[in-house]
């Protein structure tokens, strides 16, 4: 787990890009002023955690995974805390890890019959997609559960 300057460079760049990124995106997608701190955190966050888990040794779906995973729950927690639909905070918070590059050139190759390109392409970004899909599908069981386990409390609870 050695990290030369460059990569540690690299990463706080990509981390303050991410807040950036995140606040253009929030106010695209109008996201109200006083969840905006909010949004930026979670994008902040988000990246923070696929940076970590790349430096632990995981490969780009792995960190995918973790930091899409880690990002639904935290759009579910902070929709809840602050009384707002979890959306609000999800897709601004997902910039930071989509592909963008990857999916350009997977396009772009596709449309040019390079089916080499193609392939270099869309091997690692279409992993990236399916470990963002799989760690938001993981969340969104792992908030149902909480929720139906919470209800049944409440239910028991009222019935006492």
């Amino acid at each position: 787990m050695n990290i030369t300057n460059e990569e540690l460079m690299g990463i706080i760049i990509r981390l303050i890009t991410s807040i950036t990124g995140t606040i253009g995106f929030s106010l695209m997608f109008k996201v109200p002023r006083k969840r905006l701190f909010w949004a930026a955190l979670g994008g902040l966050t988000t990246s923070a955690v696929y940076e970590l888990t790349a430096v632990l040794g995981g490969d780009p779906m792995l960190s995918a995974f973790m930091s899409s995973l880690f990002m639904a729950l935290y759009s579910e927690f902070f929709a809840r805390i602050l009384h707002a639909p979890a959306v609000i905070f999800l897709f601004p918070c997902a910039i930071p890890i989509v592909p963008g590059r990857g999916l350009y050139y997977t396009i772009y190759y596709t449309l040019f019959y390079n089916q080499e390109k193609l392939l270099f392409y869309a091997k690692p970004t279409l992993s990236i997609a399916l470990g963002i899909a799989v760690g938001v599908s993981f969340a969104s069981i792992i908030v149902s559960v909480l929720m139906h386990i919470s209800k049944r409390f409440h239910e028991k609870k009222q019935c006492e």
